[in-house]
């Protein structure tokens, strides 16, 4: 925990310091050292958020990049009582989650309908092979003509993250901590996969696709108030034409335009 309570404060960890939870109150104790970065904790191993998991440097500067205000909020269902720290929590109604480690099925819902408007922000450097398993899966893929890097996903490539995170229902950010030519870190987008009726499409869509956003982009939107357009139009449009085009593809391919045999999934 990067927060805790001194004097009705919200206060970062120091050496001996001690400061109350702000979600229930009870004591916490600074822990600063060496090998892992400053942080708050419970005394003994108890923990009031079943959902919070150990903070990394990752973490911390995803955090870092948003209002220290914003940051760490506390939620309680007036209903249940139920509490938990939400990463961070915009003005808008968007809570935020930078998950590292994984997490089950009924976890994930669980916290999506708690939370309601979530977008998570996912590692994807935890295991090494997972950024070998992202190239192999863009070579397989079809890159399509959108302003930024946006590809069909080939269904045939099993790619262990994506396979871990397609249920989800809400928004998901992969974070690979790459950078594209201009030197912009940049964060993968699993497109949400909509049912799509269109006149010029033969029948409904169901394909995947995933796209390179500029950290900087996804920043600057919850500050300046403008994801909730991202959310409520802009990605409907988006997949949309992305279908039309992959339907075009799909019929070219179908007479030979591009006999490449990788590709083959394109009329499976």
């Amino acid at each position: 925990m990067k927060l805790a309570i001194i004097n009705g404060q919200r206060s970062e960890a120091t050496k001996k310091a001690r400061g109350l939870c702000p979600g229930c109150g009870s004591e916490l104790i600074a822990k600063c050292g060496e090998e892992k970065i400053n942080h708050w904790a419970h005394k003994g191993n108890r923990n009031c958020d079943q959902w919070w998991e150990n903070e990394t440097d990752w973490h911390r500067e995803w955090k870092n990049c948003f209002d220290a205000e914003w940051q760490e909020v506390v939620h309680k269902d007036e209903s249940t009582g139920e509490i938990h720290i939400a990463d961070v929590r915009t003005p808008y109604g968007w809570t935020i989650e930078f998950q590292r480690s994984p997490l089950v099925e009924d976890e994930c819902k669980a916290r999506n309908t708690f939370y309601k408007k979530i977008v998570w922000v996912v590692d994807g450097t935890r295991r090494k092979t997972d950024i070998r398993q992202l190239s192999d899966l863009l070579s397989s893929s079809i890159q399509l003509s959108a302003k930024l890097p946006t590809y069909a996903v080939n269904p045939n490539n099993k790619n262990r993250l994506l396979t871990e995170w397609r249920t989800n229902e809400s928004l998901i950010f992969f974070d690979f901590r790459q950078v594209d030519r201009d030197g912009q870190r940049v964060i993968w987008f699993v497109q949400p996969t909509l049912e799509i009726k269109d006149g010029h499409l033969p029948e409904f869509i169901n394909d995947l696709f995933i796209s390179a956003f500029p950290v900087r982009w996804f920043v600057e939107t919850h500050f300046n108030g403008v994801f909730d357009q991202f959310f409520s139009s802009e990605i409907q449009e988006h997949v949309l034409q992305f279908c039309r085009e992959l339907y075009n593809i799909r019929r070219r391919y179908k007479i030979g335009a591009f006999p490449d045999p990788k590709y083959s999934w394109l009329v499976a």
